[in-house]
């Protein structure tokens, strides 16, 4: 259950915010939209660095979706 419910929000959400925020600065192809992106990548390495190490499905399934 915690699978599906990862895999088909998370990605969708992804979509849908990141649409929006990068709309708002001017498109991927934008100088200005350089920063969120490597924000938003370097937040996800940081979430995802402990998920081998976490022992509890809850706690790895929500680190996984972010």
């Amino acid at each position: 259950m915690y699978f599906a419910i990862c895999a088909i929000t998370g990605p969708v959400a992804g979509v849908a915010i990141g649409g929006i925020a990068f709309a708002r600065l001017g498109g991927f192809e934008n100088h200005r939209s350089f920063p969120l992106a490597v924000s938003i990548m370097s937040f996800g390495a940081i979430i995802a660095f402990p998920l081998p190490l976490v022992n509890t499905i809850g706690l790895s399934f929500g680190l996984l979706w972010f």
